[in-house]
């Protein structure tokens, strides 16, 4: 099973025609802890006094409402010039009071969308997507380690080994220079909370890097966005630096650019080449300094590695259908294909548990193990119960 609940978020909306800035009720530093879903950020808010699941995306240069929940609590619905990339024109809503933390945000314009396909892959109901309308105006902090985010209107205090790189922000999206691999040249990444993976888009990395195929892969895999799945192919990437910072054996999703990648240079005026995600991001305490325009990265001087199997697992990835999970793709050549599971076949217990009424994340942290321990699962296919034990074995390959 994919360890990122194989949802790599690219929640990525271009603005036609309207600038929206909420106003703020209060300007007291806001700290807000959150439950770090393999690099999802999600917390409690509220919108109207109904409280609910948000996740944290800068990658968003909107925030969102999901569209069930707008409908359910009564909104009102008004038309928008907003556009999201390969949907067309969408709608917002009129919000009394958004908030999260200590802070609230009185009468602003949400956009409205439908997030069935998030909450599906991780099992749990979420009202909303905070995005930089919410955030450009403020530094936000990000302590993957300590599970908390910091938005306030005051610099935090910094390490003296804090390391500063400029960014640029465009539509309220985070932008910076990245240097893959060894290389002097600085190519341009955008920064998202969302993603849980960098990604590299395919044809910029083939480009610049044509023997990457030789790198250590996890091929099979598929990318969830709130617009839908595309394939995908995981690799180790063996440098990756923003400023003096820099890390080895990352791992990076590699895709296909398409409309969002095409978008993405539109609206900066370069080839953008990927997304620096949380494979990157976890490792530093990380501040989005909106005002000063620079990202300010802090490592950890006792990294604590929640998930050290991150990747050692079987090789199939679960969705939920009325709640319940079930395999929604088998990776290849891995003990889960070997095995005979199949796509559709609803997983009942691991192990002797239950897990009928586990999220994603619970799944995924029981699937996780040594390398070469064993692991049995009863699944339910077509009202027959099948019963599989299989090694767990490391799924990138040389």
């Amino acid at each position: 099973m994919n360890k990122f609940k194989n949802i790599i978020f690219i929640l990525l909306i271009t603005i036609a025609s309207i600038a929206f800035s909420p106003t703020l009720a209060s300007a007291d530093v806001n700290r807000v802890d959150f439950n770090n879903f393999l690099g999802i950020i999600l917390f409690e808010g509220e919108i109207n006094g109904v409280e609910g699941i948000f996740l944290l995306d800068t990658g968003a240069d909107t925030s969102i409402i999901n569209t069930k929940v707008a409908e359910r609590i009564g909104l009102e619905k008004k038309k928008s010039p907003l556009a999201l990339l390969g949907a067309g024109l969408i709608d917002q809503y009129k919000v009394e009071e958004f908030g999260f933390g200590e802070w609230y945000f009185d009468d602003v314009l949400v956009t409205g969308f439908d997030l069935s396909i998030i909450e599906n892959q991780l099992g749990i109901d979420l009202m909303a997507i905070l995005g930089g309308d919410f955030l450009h105006k403020y530094y936000l902090t990000v302590d993957y380690q300590e599970s908390y985010f910091v938005v306030s209107d005051k610099p935090p205090s910094l390490r003296p080994d804090a390391i500063a790189t400029p960014i640029y922000v465009l539509n309220k999206m985070v932008f910076l220079n990245a240097r893959p691999m060894d290389s002097d040249e600085q190519l341009v990444f955008l920064v998202d909370t969302g993603a849980t993976s960098t990604i590299y888009f395919k044809h910029r990395l083939a480009n610049k890097f044509p023997d990457y195929e030789n790198w250590a892969c996890s091929a099979g895999w598929e990318e969830v966005t709130i617009l839908g799945k595309r394939n995908a192919d995981m690799y180790l990437m063996p440098q990756f630096h923003i400023g003096d910072a820099g890390i080895e054996s990352m791992v990076t999703t590699v895709i296909d650019a398409g409309i969002i990648g095409l978008g993405l240079n539109l609206m900066t005026g370069k080839p953008v080449h990927g997304v620096v995600g949380w494979t990157f991001l976890r490792y530093f305490r990380v501040t989005f300094d909106y005002p000063n325009q620079r990202l300010i990265l802090e490592p950890y001087e006792h990294f604590k590695d929640r998930w050290p199997h991150l990747f050692d697992s079987v090789g199939f990835m679960i969705a939920y259908e009325d709640n319940a999970p079930f395999v929604d793709h088998v990776l290849p050549d891995t003990p889960a294909m070997d095995a005979g599971i199949q796509e559709g076949d609803k997983l009942l217990t691991i192990d002797g548990i239950d897990v009928t009424s586990f999220d994603a994340l619970v799944i995924s942290e029981m699937v996780m193990g040594e390398v070469g321990s064993e692991i049995s699962f009863v699944f339910d296919r077509n009202g027959n119960k099948i019963r599989v034990t299989v090694k767990r074995v490391n799924l990138f390959k040389e």
